[in-house]
C-alpha cells in the first residue's frame, strides 16, 4: 500500500520524474546557456515541439507532464502552461468565434469579462435548482433556437452527473464547438468516475490545482479533432509564451503521475463515498442539502433553517479547525459570505485516509457546531474531536482499507 504525503500523494519514488530532473540538472551543471527564452510565439511553439537544438531546461519535465496528461485523460493533445480555465476559454473563443457569434453557457457564470462579453451573443442554461439535473429536452430546444457557435459547460456545486454524449449531440446539431470546464471534478475524471468528457467534447479545460498536489494554473485537453489541434497550437503558444518554473513543472508532472496509482483511484472513490455519508448524516440532523445528495465529492448546504450566513458558518467551523467555504446558493443574489450556502469538499479527507466512521464523526462535529454556533462548550468539545481525528488520520498515512457504501 502506498503512503501518502501531506498533499495526499504517494511517497514512493517517481522514477520517470527523478530521471528527467536528474538529466536537467546534470545538463545545467555542465554547460553555459546563452539561449534565453523564445523571442516569439513561433519560436515558443518550435521549442515545445522539441525542434530547437538547445531546449529550455524545464522542457524535459514539461514534456513528461504533457505526456502524462494525455495518457491520464486519453486526450489527443494537452497544453499545460495556462493561467486559468477562464483564460483558456477566452483563448478558445478568440480563435474559434467571430464578433456576433452566439455562446451558450451551461452551469457557468458569464465566462468573459468586459469588453469581451460584448463581442458575442450570450445566453445561459442552468441545472434545476431542486434536482441539480439538466433538462436535456429544454436545453436542446434552447440550442436549436439560439444556434450558438460555442457551448461551454461547467460543474456548479449543486450539479449532478452530466451526460457528455448528449451534450455533444446537441452541439453537433447546432454546428457548435463543445468546451467543458471539469475543474471541480478533474481528479475524479482522471480516475474514471465521471464518464469521459474528453471523448465527447472538442476541448476540456481544468484548473491544475484541482489535482491533489497540483500547482496553480490550467490545462487544456483536446479531443479527437486533429484539425482543431493544429488551429489552436499557435494561439496557445502565444497566450503562454513563458515556460513554467522548474518547481511548477515538477509539481504538475508529479500530480499527473499519481493518477496511475491504484491508491489514487481508491481515494477518489472514497471521497465520493464520504460525501454521501456526510450528506445522509447531515440531512438526518435537519440540515438542508441542495439536490438531496451528490454524484461527486462536493455538496452544498443551505443554512436557512439554521439562520446562519456563510460567513458565520465558516468562522464557527474555523474556530474548531475545520476549513470549509461559503458559497452562494444557485439562483440567490449576493456575495457568498452574505448568502446562506456552505460548500463541503471531501477530497482532502479521503487523501488523509479517513474511513467511513471518521467521515460520519466529522459530519456529526459539523452539525454540533452549526447547531450551536455561539456555545463555547460545544466548540471546546469539537476541537478535541477534531484533534483526535487528525491524530487518527495524520497527513502522512496509509490509505484506509475500509469498505464504504456508495449509495446516496
Amino acid at each position: 500500500m502506498a503512503m501518502l504525503d501531506h498533499g495526499g500523494t504517494p511517497t514512493q519514488t517517481d522514477a520517470e520524474l527523478d530521471a528527467a530532473r536528474h538529466d536537467v540538472r546534470m545538463r545545467d551543471a555542465q554547460r553555459i546557456d546563452l539561449v534565453g527564452p523564445p523571442s516569439s510565439p513561433a519560436a515558443t511553439l518550435r521549442a515545445r515541439s522539441r525542434l530547437i537544438i538547445q531546449p529550455n531546461p524545464v522542457e524535459a519535465i514539461e514534456v513528461l507532464a504533457r505526456d502524462r496528461a494525455r495518457r491520464a485523460y486519453d486526450a489527443s493533445d494537452a497544453y499545460l502552461n495556462l493561467v486559468s480555465p477562464a483564460a483558456a476559454l477566452a483563448l478558445l473563443a478568440e480563435q474559434l468565434l467571430a464578433p456576433g457569434d452566439g455562446v451558450l453557457t451551461v452551469g457557468l457564470e458569464n465566462i468573459f469579462v468586459s469588453p469581451d462579453s460584448d463581442r458575442y451573443r450570450m445566453t445561459r442554461c442552468e441545472p434545476d435548482i431542486d434536482s441539480g439535473r439538466l433538462d436535456y429536452e429544454r436545453l436542446e430546444s434552447r440550442v436549436l433556437y439560439f444556434r450558438p457557435r460555442l457551448v461551454v459547460v461547467g460543474m456548479p456545486p449543486h450539479a449532478r452527473a452530466l451526460d457528455w454524449r448528449a451534450l455533444r449531440r446537441m452541439a453537433d446539431a447546432a454546428g457548435a464547438w463543445l468546451a467543458v470546464d471539469i475543474s471541480p471534478i478533474a481528479a475524479g475524471v482522471a480516475a474514471g468516475l465521471h464518464g469521459d468528457p474528453v471523448a465527447s467534447a472538442h476541448m476540456v479545460v481544468a484548473a491544475t490545482q484541482c489535482l491533489p498536489g497540483g500547482p496553480r494554473g490550467a490545462m487544456m485537453l483536446l479531443g479527437r479533432d486533429a484539425a482543431l489541434a493544429d488551429r489552436l497550437a499557435p494561439a496557445v503558444a502565444e497566450a503562454a509564451p513563458e515556460a513554467p518554473r522548474l518547481d511548477e513543472a515538477e509539481d504538475l508532472a508529479r500530480a499527473l503521475g499519481r493518477i496511475e496509482h491504484a491508491d489514487y483511484r481508491r481515494a477518489r472513490r472514497m471521497a465520493i463515498a464520504h460525501a454521501r455519508t456526510m450528506v445522509r448524516l447531515l440531512r438526518g440532523r435537519a440540515f438542508d442539502v441542495m439536490t438531496s445528495g451528490t454524484d461527486d465529492h462536493r455538496f452544498l448546504i443551505d443554512l436557512s433553517r439554521q439562520s446562519l450566513t456563510g460567513r458565520r458558518a465558516v468562522d464557527a467551523l474555523d474556530a474548531v479547525h475545520i476549513a470549509v467555504r461559503a458559497e452562494a446558493l444557485p439562483g440567490a443574489a449576493g456575495w457568498p459570505f452574505t448568502s446562506v450556502g456552505l460548500l463541503v469538499d471531501t477530497g482532502a479527507i479521503a487523501d488523509r485516509g479517513f474511513d467511513d466512521a471518521a467521515a460520519r464523526q466529522l459530519a456529526g462535529v459539523i452539525a454540533d457546531v452549526l447547531e450551536a454556533a455561539e456555545a463555547p462548550e460545544i466548540a471546546v468539545r469539537a476541537r478535541r474531536q477534531v484533534r483526535a481525528l487528525c491524530e487518527r488520520c495524520p497527513q502522512s498515512v496509509t490509505l484506509c482499507e475500509a469498505e464504504v457504501s456508495h449509495g446516496g
